[in-house]
């Protein structure tokens, strides 16, 4: 089973937009991010991560891309907010996975 420690009160509703990351692309950030969410370090259900959505802008390009598990991505989707700041920091630190954003705070 999936071991994501975030926890989240219900999963939010994502885009019915079926417009999806090239194979190229999504395997350029899966060898980044190792094959593993960023979140949680599980290799299950893995899904590709807008840190500036496309509703805002956001491109497809692998500067604005996280791996993440379902559950991890449903996470920073219902508190945005909050996680947003985490992302931006994954993307700048290649490799590494949120709890050691936490663990710096």
């Amino acid at each position: 089973g999936n071991q994501c420690q975030m926890e989240y009160s219900r999963r939010p509703k994502f885009s019915t937009t079926k417009k999806v990351v090239s194979r190229a692309t999504r395997e350029l950030i899966m060898y980044r991010d190792r094959g593993i969410c960023r979140g949680c370090a599980t290799s299950d259900n893995l899904h590709a991560h807008h840190v500036l959505y496309r509703s805002e802008g956001g491109s497809d390009q692998s500067n604005n891309l996280l791996i993440l598990c379902l559950d991890c991505h449903a996470v920073v989707h219902s508190d945005k907010k909050r996680y947003q700041p985490a992302c931006l920091w994954l993307l700048e630190n290649d490799g590494k996975q949120l709890g050691e954003y936490y663990a710096d705070r």
